[in-house]
């Protein structure tokens, strides 16, 4: 039987060449795996040696990041707006009203997909992939000085504020330009992050899902997406050397499974599908010229009950074209 017997078009992708995009990915456009706060965003630039954008705010210092990040040449290239890391705002400490934070880092250095059961202990049902993940975290634990700093500052905050009859603290808490009068808010400096990085090992479903497209001369109507059935802590010597209690285990299991989820793997996605997607509106000049549309369908039947599908360490895709004159064509 042709593969080709159920659709107009059939392509795979092995397990190896998906697992090379994503190492691609990490050294293209390393912001997609990389997160901090404005002082390790500072710290990353000066750990490469590369020169920070403007936008990169160095006067209140820089932290290196827990692992160094690699990166290709043209990251170095100010005319693309390609970051070595996402900056995200700091983590705020609890009782404080949001007046203090603090710098931190989460960074996913590995990442890999695997088609085939990893183990013969495991066993996958329909559709299901393994994704092994190590994702290093790190947090700037400030000293006495500058701990003592940061509660002066919220101290004159809010006694400047108590004598101001005519303000009450809510308003006083939305004025940023008061705030700032007294250094707030505030993220007392660390020398460093306290780094820690675990192995990860997730078990998820390949499924179709409707989204928009990169317009173009070829239209997808839809995608495939990597759902998260199961996460687990792999690095089991560290946790049972340092045991700690099951809640926080499962507790760090359920953060990773929601910054993979609703961070990393959307970002990959569609990364990679608007990377497709331009390749093929630059590829296909006879579409273009021709003035002629396509859409492309994923096709099921009962000979091929998933699409894509995940076969023989590949993610097998079945694909129909609906080609449209709109006009000029001849």
């Amino acid at each position: 039987m042709a593969y080709t017997d159920h659709s107009d078009v059939y392509g795979a992708l092995h397990e190896e060449g998906i697992n090379r995009v994503v190492t691609h990915l990490q050294h293209k456009r390393p912001s997609l795996f990389n997160y901090g706060t404005a002082r390790v965003v500072a710290g990353a630039y000066a750990a490469a040696e590369v020169p920070p954008p403007e936008y990169v705010d160095v006067r209140h210092g820089s932290l290196p990041p827990c692992e160094a990040i690699p990166y290709a040449p043209e990251v170095r290239d100010r005319r693309w707006d390609n970051p070595l890391m996402t900056e995200e705002e700091p983590l705020p400490v609890v009782g404080t009203d949001g007046l203090v934070g603090m710098d931190y880092a989460v960074q996913v250095t590995d990442l890999g997909i695997d088609f085939a059961p990893p183990t013969e202990e495991l066993s996958f049902k329909d559709q299901q992939y393994a994704a092994n993940a190590s994702v290093c975290a790190g947090l700037g634990c400030p000293g006495d000085v500058e701990l003592d700093g940061a509660l002066e500052a919220i101290e004159q905050f809010r006694s400047y504020v108590e004598r101001r009859e005519d303000f009450e603290m809510d308003a006083a808490m939305d004025d940023e330009a008061l705030l700032a009068e007294f250094g707030l808010p505030a993220v007392p400096q660390a020398d460093r992050l306290r780094c820690f990085c675990l192995d990860v090992k997730v078990v998820g479903t390949v499924s179709m899902v409707d989204r928009p497209t990169v317009e173009g001369p070829l239209t997808v109507p839809q995608s495939p997406t990597f759902g998260i059935d199961d996460i687990r802590l792999t690095d089991l010597e560290t946790i049972e050397e340092f045991p700690l209690p099951a809640g926080f285990v499962h507790s760090l299991e359920c953060y990773i499974e929601v910054f993979l989820r609703l961070g990393v793997f959307p970002s990959l996605a569609d990364t990679i599908e608007r990377t497709v997607q331009q390749a093929l509106a630059m590829q296909n000049p006879v579409l273009t010229l021709g003035g002629l549309t396509a859409t492309v369908e994923l096709p099921t039947s009962g000979a091929v009950p998933y699409n894509p599908a995940i076969e023989a360490d590949e993610l097998r895709v079945y694909v129909d074209l609906d080609v449209d004159a709109t006009g000029g064509g001849p």
